[in-house]
């Protein structure tokens, strides 16, 4: 099984197409998440050859015996529980437990670490590589080769193997060389390809400190000639052949692909119709199928883009859950909604603004309203959203509001009372400042 997951790691598979063309694998091609790739590996052969190099290649890999096979789901690293061993990680390869690590980037697609059961232990082996491994150069061409090395060093507690510690180390070196293109036929298709062959040395090494000595448990060094055949569009295993230093073979070919599903992120905006009327719209990601908002008034809806009226000038906390079938998710926004009155005071009419327009510092002045002393200042954007909030002492008559920095539209200043009660005017602020 953790050899089907790092197999997933190697290569990206094309759509069924009837024309051979020789392809370049580009960063587009990379695995994605919410992919799902299921395998079969055939142990045992009979007679079947990695087949010739060059150019227009045809390749046969059909009615392959499924001694093992293996699903391998690409996750976000976030929802795992090791992510923070891998800072660098975009995806991870996940199956049966075992998780692989990879980081794709404008120029490469790399694996970072694996994490992985390991007989005797109640806890996984985490195993970051150093260096990382280069699985894929973008782009990747025809006649193109490189080298690559990678490993990883692991000091355990032994006390589960009736040692004081054990020591892991594993070292990989890969001379890569993309010696074919053309096609590839499997039990599920027809793939435009690269081939991708690989001579691989690797060395392991398990040592044990005993009483305060260390003995060497096991070391060995190993060879394999590989050939991945690497097709298109972020799915990752076409065919995989690996061939021994003692003639051994297995070959690894994908068998079914499909999507998984990922759990919503929450994510919502609005937009003032008129005075108490909001239209609020579903920004979430990850195609939600169940949508529950909560108005903050007492009110709900099951839409997916509803209208809303509110009846009184107040602030609401709004709330979006949303679902899928792999889970759910909820953001909130608290929101300043002004509903009557406001535009027809005599004392919102007799508040001085200026300048107006203005680039920067704004002056409020109410000295001129008899009786008047506001308590606290809003300033809401065109989409109702509260940008700016202060207190305001009994005594003042006036304030200097600094508003730069915000972008250039239409504000609504909100001056309220101590019932509450808001008194509004609008400024245009006409352009930001740094």
């Amino acid at each position: 099984m953790k050899k089907n997951v790092l197999i997933a790691l190697l290569t990206i598979c094309a759509p069924l197409s009837l024309l051979t063309a020789q392809i370049t694998i580009e960063v587009a091609d990379a695995p994605t998440i919410g992919l799902t790739l299921t395998s079969i590996t055939d142990t045992m052969p009979a007679d079947i050859g990695p087949g010739a190099a060059g150019a227009n290649q045809e390749w046969f890999f059909t009615d392959l015996a499924a001694h093992l096979t293996a699903q391998n789901n690409i996750i976000d690293p976030n929802i795992t529980p090791y992510v923070d061993q891998f800072p660098t990680a975009n995806g991870v390869f996940e199956s049966g437990g075992v998780l692989n690590y990879f980081r794709v980037s404008g120029s490469a697609l790399e694996a970072l670490g694996t994490v992985l059961p390991f007989p005797g232990l109640s806890e996984p082996l985490v195993a970051p590589f150093d260096p990382v491994q280069l699985v894929i150069p973008f782009p990747l061409e025809y006649g193109d080769a490189y080298e690559t090395s990678y490993g990883f060093e692991l000091l355990i507690d032994g006390s589960a193997f009736g040692a004081d510690s054990v020591y892991i180390k594993r070292r990989v070196q890969e001379a890569v060389e993309i010696d074919g293109w053309g096609t590839v036929q499997t039990d599920i298709g027809t793939f435009d390809v690269l081939r991708k062959r690989t001579d691989e040395y690797a060395k392991d090494s398990i040592a044990a400190k005993i009483f305060g000595f260390w003995v060497v448990i096991q070391e060995t060094e190993t060879t394999a000639t590989v050939y991945d055949f690497i097709g298109k569009n972020g799915i990752t295993s076409v065919v995989n052949y690996r061939m021994g230093q003692d003639g051994s073979v297995t070959i690894t070919a994908l068998s079914d692909l499909g999507s998984l599903a990922i759990a919503p992120v929450a994510a919502f905006g609005y937009e003032a119709m008129e005075m108490g009327v909001l239209q609020f719209t579903d920004l979430s990601a990850n195609s939600p199928t169940e949508w529950l908002w909560t108005f903050g008034d007492g009110t709900t809806s099951t839409e997916q883009n509803p209208v809303h009226t509110y009846l009184e000038n107040d602030t609401y906390m709004v709330c979006l859950n949303v679902t899928n079938e792999a889970g759910e998710d909820i953001a909130c926004q608290e929101i300043e909604v002004v509903v009557t009155g406001i535009h027809e005071s005599s004392i919102s009419k007799s508040i001085q603004i200026f300048p107006n327009p203005s680039s920067g510092l704004v002056t409020i002045d109410w000295s001129e309203v008899a009786g008047f002393s506001p308590l606290s200042l809003k300033v809401l954007n065109a989409q109702g959203q509260l940008v700016v909030q202060q207190a305001l002492q009994s005594a003042e008559q006036r304030k200097v509001l600094d508003m730069t920095g915000l972008h250039a539209g239409l504000y609504t200043l909100l001056l309220h009372d101590a019932e509450g009660r808001p008194y509004a005017r609008t400024v245009v602020v006409s352009g930001l400042m740094r």
